[in-house]
């Protein structure tokens, strides 16, 4: 027999792609009858990552993480700084955990960026946002970049249930460390 994954478990009996992506990292298949006798007819075998204890109800994760990223008003300052000078006129909102203050020593840096329109009617969002992931690679933390133009923004950061919405509700706007080379 042939280990698999579960996803590729799925995928190698034809399930199609959405529930075998449904199936990932769940007890579903140990629980289906007709799908367990199906991978023992095509001759695979399910692998099954160990189950994590919960310790804390509250914890995003049980799964210990050796990574702690120290994110200080300064260096938020500098990472909004740095994405301004990637596409002028921008604006950068901290949002999600660190926001909150909810986060984790492991927890990654939510940032929606918004700029102009036109700026984004000119160029792809998601090469774009990848450039500025490389760009901002150096501060070697996870950073999420969301990107969006000024009427997207508009347009739903009143809404009940979007990520711009929470970035508005329970996020807030970062400025600029100064110029290196202020005004003389």
């Amino acid at each position: 027999m042939t280990a698999c994954p579960p996803l590729a478990t799925a995928q190698a009996i034809g399930l199609p792609e959405v529930e075998a992506a449904a199936l990932y990292g769940s007890q579903a298949v140990a629980r289906h009858p007709a799908l367990l006798a199906h991978i023992e007819r095509a001759g695979v075998e399910l692998v099954r990552r160990p189950r994590m204890r919960q310790t804390d109800p509250m914890a995003a994760s049980s799964r210990p993480s050796s990574y702690h990223y120290v994110v200080d008003e300064p260096l938020l300052r500098t990472i909004a700084a740095e994405i301004q000078a990637a596409i002028p006129g921008a604006e950068v909102r901290l949002f999600g955990s660190r926001a909150r203050g909810t986060a984790r020593p492991d927890s990654d840096l939510d940032l929606l960026v918004t700029v102009p329109d036109a700026w984004l009617a000119s160029h792809s969002r998601f090469e774009e946002t990848d450039a500025l992931g490389w760009k901002l690679a150096h501060h070697r933390l996870p950073i999420e970049l969301l990107l969006f133009s000024a009427s997207e923004v508009e347009e739903r950061r009143h809404g009940r249930i979007n990520v711009i919405a929470e970035a508005f509700r329970y996020g807030r706007r970062l400025e600029p460390a100064e110029p290196v080379h202020g005004a003389g």
